[in-house]
């Protein structure tokens, strides 16, 4: 969700990121100027591999929310590895009530990560997922799924 950035949040730190002035209120896009869709996101992918000579590995982050779609589209692209962000997410520019209202909790996406799992077998990549676990509660529910996930793949090998 793209929005203004404003002037006092463009920091000598953040212009010096984003090669802008500091202090002056920026346009912040919701899209990425370089690709529009998957194919075009499969091309960056091989012009970063191209641009790092094979030594960086390129890891594609998404934000979750089509998260069978996503992972099966990120998977095209051939990426060392695919982060899910399962929390809040915006822009620094976009509006409050999106960042504190926008995403897949992680932990919701397990469910469709082990439904993708035999659709993605031959893929030797890691996917990764990341954000709200927020307190020890969350952290035993994310410890008992990794498990049941290992479990799970421990008795599809023994098959």
């Amino acid at each position: 969700m793209g929005d203004i950035l404003k002037g006092q949040k463009v920091t000598d730190q953040v212009a010096e990121m984003r090669s802008l002035p500091s202090g002056i209120d920026q346009r912040s896009p919701a899209k990425h100027p370089d690709w529009f869709g998957p194919d075009d996101l499969a091309l960056k992918v091989e012009e970063l591999r191209q641009l790092t000579k094979n030594k960086v590995p390129i890891q594609l982050k998404l934000g979750a929310s089509k998260v069978y779609d996503d992972v099966r589209m990120a998977a095209k692209c051939d990426p060392d590895s695919i982060y899910l962000d399962g929390m809040e997410g915006s822009t620094g520019a976009g509006p409050h009530i999106a960042a504190a209202n926008t995403g897949i909790p992680v932990l919701l996406q397990f469910e469709k990560l082990e439904e993708q799992s035999m659709m993605l077998e031959n893929w030797k990549s890691n996917i990764n997922l990341c954000g709200g676990v927020r307190d020890g509660a969350d952290m035993a529910k994310a410890l008992a799924l990794v498990l049941m996930q290992l479990h799970w793949n421990w008795i599809y090998d023994c098959t």
